[in-house]
């Protein structure tokens, strides 16, 4: 900057800016107007410089490096630039958050985040808005913060109606307005002295309406610039009614009033149901659309749950598709969520994120799964019902205690809850409430006189999932047995459910040890508070409705290791699943970041999996299908029939009938030294015909018709000129120095193949082998033979970006063989494969196993190369179909992506 520029000037043209921008003017229209200041134009030099400033600043915002996020240009301009030290709200929200956080770093990243939801809002000075957008979470993991810093902030630049759609049950309700009163607003907020907040609403009332005199006080409240109306309300056709009444009273001062609302579980009774949503909304979305109808409003959805949102028809205009942003809050540090506790390994997408997930999770008998729940209606009548509490149910309760001991070792004296979710019926309810009293009678008892299974779990348990891994104490089970007749003596059963006389309540002056049991008013929004072990069973088919019963996802902060779940096999199959599917979306998500659409102009997709649907069927009903590319994708098969002789002795078979098949076609090879052997220049059809021997376990890469899906997809590549030809990678082991200890296979290669080694989950369902992952990171470039300095140069790439690290290896590939060469590899499985010598005190492997099959194991991952072809065989949902220039926009996004990391 030159010496010449009068900085006092510039900071004075940047704050005039600032304050004109957020009530409602264009940076054009705030220039123009200081140029016709009467105190004088402006210096040049000193304008200029104010408005690069300004620009810098809300770019900032706007821009706000998530990579998972999208927001698009206001037609206004960028115009908030976050936080100014003359604001009233924020600060007072960010001190509380402060100290009752404790960590400035955190507090920083939910101001950022924050304030780029702000900052897709409109100006609350623009003469008339209507602005839809969605704010994806996690499950139990800081929304509520979220939304509570987006209204603080927009009531610093001129917001001043906040409506807040809690659920639809009052304690969620009752729940999100006390966090609200404590948090956002002041201390007597409605006295002379800080008249900013008027509250509609209060922790033992719902909005009222006409029953109240705010009826008589909307023009009043609306009207006046230097109010905040707050009202937080249920989900109820009954009180959005009486609010719309409230808003529409106000006449023209709610015309010229800008409203924010908030739609906390925006998935839960916001979507209409009815057969014909767009010209007969259901009531709820009706009422809710009449607010949005009002002149200046923005809507904020805020959900974990985003499918039923994204499905709604982006056609009809006054529902609530969130047509402008989309953004994605970045996980909290400390945060468990479905890839923490399931694992995750996605064989597609530029990111591979590979875990086994953390030892956590207990399977409930076959046939226990029954014991708590009621069967289904026959004819009309409900069958004879014996429930009875089975010994997974005793064990779960058992380990509850125990931890909530261990906890107390640790002078953690907070609350600690047991969820149990068997069955919708609330008369179940009751009954395991029964039921189970008598069992803690018992296991008191038994822990007097028998402590034995007691030490027994504890020891296994703790060598599970051990403290230190999180920075936690370890406990031997004398440390805290002393703690056990205390939790005994403190434990409560309560039921929670639409019927219940006693609810399930916290008190910030008496610690509670509960066991809670209900369904539906514990899995939405309800916060659990230190949830240690949940006990589940209740069937679901829906992708929404698994995620939202997942309670147990939240912070556990100084007990980390001690949180036990226990579930079906089913569930537990369905849960992994869908951390791939959140994983997908969020990426996807962040695409629309790169390319600055809007999700109006690109339609959020939603991975489909067999069997389970993605939301309630009737919030579906504009749902179609689309299918995407394969592009550069890496595949691979994780699943095996291991106990199967003839099916693993099969695929030996084919893999021999694709190695004479290579020499048939004379296909020149190279034995490398890490012991793979490697052929180049092998035809589409030697690759197809091997695919169409092969037997692909069910599921195991893209559900029934994975095989075709595969072939299908090769053929339409090779007949587009994407694929010209293969590499064949036969994976082996690296040869020992002792020979004799190497273990091979003759697969009719050269010489014999080594084998390699790879352990099973030991979750792996019954005969079926799930290794989790099969490719290593650095395969897709096993076909190349890299110098010394080449390899160095790729490892720089990856050490100075491992976000990237797949599109580096993808770039790299393309530069040495070029865009047009698939690579198949071939990994042959030692049977006996042994999991990691690491063991537990009961002399199990914490989370793998052995692999034991009765025959080696052929297994296969396939590196795709660029595809030329926009449609592909990976099925998701949408609520139109993609127009064929958008995917060509999203394609060149993704290809930018690649060339850039190679770009000095």
């Amino acid at each position: 900057m030159s010496d010449s520029i009068d900085q006092v000037q510039v900071d004075y043209i940047l704050e005039e800016l600032k304050s004109k921008t957020q009530t409602g003017y264009s940076v054009e229209a705030a220039v123009a107007q200081l140029l016709r200041a009467p105190w004088g134009t402006p210096p040049e030099a000193e304008l200029n410089t104010a408005i690069d400033k300004f620009r810098h600043q809300a770019k900032i915002i706007v821009e706000y490096d998530t990579a998972e996020s999208f927001t698009r240009e206001h037609e206004t301009g960028d115009w908030y630039t976050g936080p100014e030290n003359h604001h009233i709200f924020w600060p007072h929200l960010k001190k509380g958050l402060l100290e009752k956080i404790g960590d400035e770093k955190a507090v920083d990243e939910v101001d950022e985040a924050s304030s780029k939801v702000v900052a897709s809002l409109r100006p609350s000075g623009t003469s008339k808005f209507d602005t839809k957008g969605l704010v994806l979470g996690y499950v139990q993991s800081g929304k509520t913060t979220n939304f509570l810093s987006v209204m603080a902030k927009a009531a610093d630049v001129g917001y001043r109606f906040f409506i807040v759609l809690t659920g639809i049950t009052e304690s969620l309700r009752k729940q999100t307005q006390e966090r609200i009163n404590s948090q956002l607003i002041p201390d007597n907020p409605n006295s002379a002295s800080n008249p900013s907040w008027y509250r509609l609403t209060d922790a033992q009332n719902d909005f009222k309406g006409t029953q109240s005199a705010t009826q008589q006080n909307a023009a009043a409240l609306l009207g006046k610039t230097e109010f905040r109306v707050l009202a937080v309300v249920k989900k109820n056709v009954s009180v959005l009614k009486k609010l719309n009444d409230f808003i529409a009273s106000a006449g023209i001062h709610a015309d010229n009033c800008p409203i924010l609302i908030i739609d906390d579980e925006a998935d839960q009774a916001s979507i209409s149901v009815s057969k014909d949503p767009d010209s007969d909304p259901s009531a709820i979305n009706k009422q809710i659309r009449k607010i949005l109808s009002n002149r200046k409003t923005a809507y904020v959805a805020y959900t974990a749950t985003p499918f039923a949102n994204i499905l709604v028809n982006p056609n009809t205009h006054d529902d609530i598709f969130p047509s402008d942003f989309i953004h994605v809050l970045p996980k909290p540090k400390g945060y468990f969520g479905t890839e923490d506790i399931f694992g995750v390994n996605s064989p597609y997408g530029e990111d591979f994120i590979e875990s086994d997930g953390l030892d956590m999770i207990r399977r409930i008998p076959e046939d226990e799964k029954d014991a708590l729940r009621p069967p289904a209606k026959k004819n009309g009548k409900t069958p004879d019902w014996d429930p009875y509490i089975p010994s997974s149910l005793t064990a779960a309760v058992r380990w509850f205690v125990m931890a909530t001991a261990a906890r107390r070792a640790r002078e953690d004296n907070a609350h600690c809850s047991m969820l149990i979710h068997t069955a919708m019926l609330t008369d179940a309810h009751y009954e395991t409430q029964k039921l189970l009293k008598p069992v803690i009678n018992r296991l008191k008892l038994d822990f007097r006189g028998n402590p034995e299974p007691w030490i027994s779990q504890w020891e296994a348990e703790s060598s599970a999932v051990e403290a230190s891994l999180f920075d936690n104490p370890s406990h031997a089970f004398d440390e805290i047995s002393g703690f056990i007749p205390q939790v005994f003596d403190d434990l409560k059963i309560i039921v929670d459910n639409s019927k219940s006389d006693e609810r399930l309540e916290y008190s910030d002056s008496e610690p509670s040890t509960v066991i809670v049991i209900g369904a539906n008013t514990l899995s939405r929004g309800l916060t659990l508070e230190g949830l240690i072990c949940s006990y589940f069973v209740r069937n679901a088919t829906a992708y929404d409705t698994l995620l939202q019963m997942g309670r147990w996802f939240g912070f556990r902060n100084g007990y980390q290791d001690l949180p036990r779940i226990w579930l079906t096999e089913d569930l537990e199959t369905w849960f992994e699943k869908l951390s791939l599917v959140e994983l997908d979306m969020r990426q996807d998500f962040s695409m629309y970041e790169r390319e600055r659409i809007t999700p109006r102009d690109f339609l959020p997709l939603i991975r489909l999996t067999p069997g389970i649907d993605v939301t309630n069927r009737a919030k579906q009903q504009n749902i179609t299908t689309a299918n995407v590319s394969f592009n550069r994708q890496r595949i691979q098969t994780i699943l095996f029939n291991h106990q199967d002789r003839d099916w693993l002795q099969h695929n030996i078979d084919a893999t021999k009938r694709l190695t004479q098949s290579l020499g048939d076609v004379k296909c020149p090879h190279t034995n490398k030294s890490n012991g793979t052997v490697v052929f180049h220049h092998v035809p589409n059809e030697n690759i197809l015909e091997f695919l169409r021997d092969y037997k692909i376990q069910e599921d195991a890469i893209l559900g029934k018709h994975s095989s075709q899906a595969l072939i299908d997809y090769i053929e339409k590549e090779r007949d587009s000129g994407s694929i010209l030809e293969w590499s064949i990678s036969f994976f082996g082991k690296t040869p020992s120095k002792n020979a004799d200890d190497t273990k091979t296979i003759d697969l009719g290669l050269p010489n014999p193949l080594p084998l390699v080694t790879r352990s099973q989950m030991r979750n792996s369902k019954a005969k079926i082998a799930n290794i989790k992952s099969l490719v290593g990171s650095n395969d897709r470039l096993n076909d190349i033979d890299l110098n010394s300095a080449e390899r160095k140069a790729i490892e720089k790439k990856i050490d100075e970006d491992g976000r990237k690290r797949e599109a580096i290896l993808v770039q790299a590939h393309e530069n040495f063989m070029g865009p047009n060469v698939g690579h198949l590899a071939i990994y042959a499985i030692d049977k006996d494969s042994q999991a990691s010598a690491k063991k537990t005190k009961t002399g199990e492997p914490p989370v793998r196993k052995d692999l034991n099959a009765v025959e080696h194991i052929i297994g296969f991952g396939i590196f795709f190369p660029k595809s030329n072809r926009p449609k592909g065989s990976v099925e998701y949902a949408c609520v139109i179909d993609i127009e064929e220039d958008t995917r060509e926009r999203i394609r060149d996004a993704q290809e930018e992506d690649i060339h850039a990391v190679y770009e000095d």
